[in-house]
């Protein structure tokens, strides 16, 4: 064997050995934290008995110079994070656990978070780490609001968050709170205009959703029916009140000539009663003047002379009147004579 391949075989050798030795295994690969929140990221690490550990730290970047950047050090950071060690779990490999808390998380801390070791003869970084992925909340709803329907919304985060069981929701309304305290919002029937909604976590309320707008959109096919219903029974009420309002006009108006009929009849027969009783009251001009004279002609004659005058009349009569009793008077001195 040459000298080249003994020294490959011993270097993949002290490799496999080393590798063995030392180590990272991470207690997740993801996590979804909501903005805001604390979040704690953990690891286990391991390295031979005989060495000893001088540094310990996580990171998610290097600086210009290729040098991994404590987030201790690190600016965004270093007034937010902390690190906790636990006691070795093994005698043996001498394995210890490190924990990373981060306080208050933002949006722009979403990354992936790698751990790193130095002993006193080797550095070791488990190069899978964790990714971080920092969330908002969003107000999921169906794409289409149809007036008159009820719609289902929903406050959730951005990402699967790894926690959610132990967070309570708030709904807002144009600004104002409601009392539904759940992460579902289900409004029963939409009616009106557009409304706003947001959502935030409860004892996080400075950290609402964004504001969405909800638009409701007037569908003529899912009301058809109730309009027909409500259109059919207008259109009914308003003939009935039409045929009313007609009936009431008509008995008016016959009411009306009844009336005006019954009043021209009164007034003609008043009128022929005038004339009827004008012409049996009132006399001829020719009747009256013979009534007259005749008048005259029976007492105007009328005189008394003496008491020794007989007690008979002398009242003028008419001239047929005065033959016929001379005529009575000759037969009466001579009753043989013939008539």
């Amino acid at each position: 064997m040459s000298l080249r391949t003994a020294g490959i075989v011993l270097m993949v050798i002290f490799w496999s050995v080393t590798g063995q030795d030392y180590g990272v295994t991470y207690t997740t690969h993801s996590i979804c934290a909501l903005k805001g929140s604390t979040v704690e990221l953990s690891c286990t690490y391991k390295y031979p008995k005989k060495d000893k550990v001088t540094s310990t730290f996580w990171f998610t970047r290097k600086d210009s110079r290729g040098k991994f950047v404590s987030l201790r050090d690190d600016d965004d950071y270093k007034s937010r994070v902390k690190y906790n060690n636990d006691e070795p779990e093994s005698r043996k490999t001498t394995e210890k656990r490190h924990f990373l808390t981060i306080g208050g998380v933002r949006e722009s801390d979403s990354a992936k978070y790698m751990f790193r070791f130095i002993t006193s003869s080797n550095k070791y970084f488990g190069n899978t780490g964790i990714r971080l992925s920092v969330s908002g909340l969003q107000v999921t709803f169906p794409s289409t609001v149809i007036e008159g329907q009820g719609v289902s919304l929903t406050c959730s985060p951005t990402c699967p968050l790894t926690d959610n069981s132990k967070l309570s929701y708030i709904w807002y309304k144009n600004g104002h709170l409601l009392t539904n305290e759940h992460n579902d919002l289900n409004l029963h029937t939409v009616i009106g205009d557009a409304d706003n909604y947001s959502c935030a976590v409860k004892g996080r309320e400075m950290l609402r959703s964004p504001e969405f707008t909800l638009n409701v959109r007037w569908e003529q096919t899912s009301l058809r029916k109730p309009v027909a219903g409500i259109t059919v029974i207008v259109l009914f009420l308003i003939f009935c009140l039409s045929g009313f309002i007609w009936s009431k006009r008509k008995a008016f108006k016959t009411t009306n000539d009844t009336r005006d009929i019954s009043d021209n009849g009164q007034r003609q027969s008043a009128h022929v009663y005038e004339i009827i009783s004008d012409l049996a009251v009132a006399p001829t001009a020719a009747q009256t003047t013979d009534t007259v004279k005749q008048e005259d002609a029976y007492y105007s004659s009328v005189h008394y002379r003496s008491q020794d005058v007989p007690l008979y009349s002398t009242v003028q009569l008419p001239e047929a009147q005065k033959q016929e009793g001379q005529l009575a008077a000759a037969k009466l001195n001579h009753p043989s004579a013939p008539i």
